[in-house]
């Protein structure tokens, strides 16, 4: 059995780096660009995805992203999974009827660490796994105190884009 046990809170980077004179940098959580940047920034590339992917680089190694509550790091904005997360759409707890929250993502270098021990790595193609739970840890019903009990909760997989779409 694989145990992934080396847990840091992640750090990022700090070194300022040398801006080119004819660019500009711009906060990645600002609100939305105009239509005309959004226009020209899309058409080079995918402003979720850059962000992911410098993310990324800060930390290759890591493989789970924890944070109850918190904010996933998406793939993509653009997919199914991304626009259920932006609209904070994750369908209610089951059981309870509670909204689900954000707790934990896969990232991409958890393929590698699950088929570590597989000579041929050509199974799995996706970007990130996003997993909702339900904000008041409920139980199934019948669960007596103290004893443990599982519930489905919500997974969301942000596939990796193999080719572009159009």
């Amino acid at each position: 059995m694989l145990y992934l046990a080396d847990a840091d809170f992640e750090t990022l980077d700090s070194t300022p780096m040398k801006v080119p004179d004819n660019a500009r940098i711009e906060d990645a959580d600002a609100p939305e660009p105009s239509i005309i940047d959004r226009e020209a920034f899309e058409s080079a590339m995918d402003a979720t995805f850059q962000k992911f992917a410098d993310r990324l680089a800060q930390n290759p190694d890591q493989a789970i992203r924890y944070e109850f509550a918190g904010v996933p790091l998406l793939y993509s904005k653009k997919d199914s999974v991304g626009n259920v997360i932006n609209k904070g759409s994750i369908p209610r707890c089951g059981a309870c009827g509670a909204r689900r929250v954000f707790e934990v993502q896969l990232m991409p270098n958890a393929i590698a660490e699950l088929e570590a021990d597989d000579l041929s790595l050509d199974g799995m193609e996706w970007g990130t796994i996003i997993v909702g739970v339900c904000e008041k840890d409920c139980s199934p019903r019948g669960t007596e105190l103290g004893q443990v009990g599982y519930l489905e909760e919500w997974a969301g997989v942000q596939w990796e884009e193999l080719t572009k779409r159009k």
